[in-house]
């Protein structure tokens, strides 16, 4: 049985430079906006881990920075310690992008990657010819 968020199949949508991407997973969030909570432990922190395994500093930042105070107030130690978790990663990811440059731990094999980067360069509409 599919688990479906707002009535619509969940998906992980993913900002790159200007564009953003949605990519619907096998994998179904539930509950997801049912309440702030279950947003943030069954939504935003799988959407951190994503993010840090693809190596991507800016999506980490933007959540950590939206989510991080609400989460303290609401949500359990387990995951206070995963944005906790996070904040260290993104701590030491922008240390090592100030010397190696922007974005230089993205993983461009991970698959997820892949899915976006093809679909941005494959948009429904977009011509792929150059005059």
């Amino acid at each position: 049985m599919a688990i479906k968020a707002n009535g619509q199949p969940a998906s992980l949508t993913l900002a790159v430079g200007r564009m953003t991407v949605s990519v619907n997973e096998p994998k179904e969030i539930a509950g997801m906006y049912v309440d702030e909570k279950t947003n943030i432990e069954a939504a935003i922190v799988p959407a951190l881990k994503l993010h840090m395994e693809i190596g991507w500093t800016k999506p980490v930042a933007r959540l950590l920075g939206h989510y991080s105070t609400r989460m303290r107030e609401i949500c359990s130690a387990e995951t206070v310690s995963k944005f906790e978790e996070a904040t260290a990663w993104l701590e030491k990811t922008e240390e090592h992008e100030r010397i190696h440059g922007e974005n230089s731990l993205m993983n461009t094999n991970h698959p997820v990657y892949k899915k976006v980067t093809d679909r941005l360069i494959n948009q429904p509409g977009k011509s792929t010819s150059r005059s």
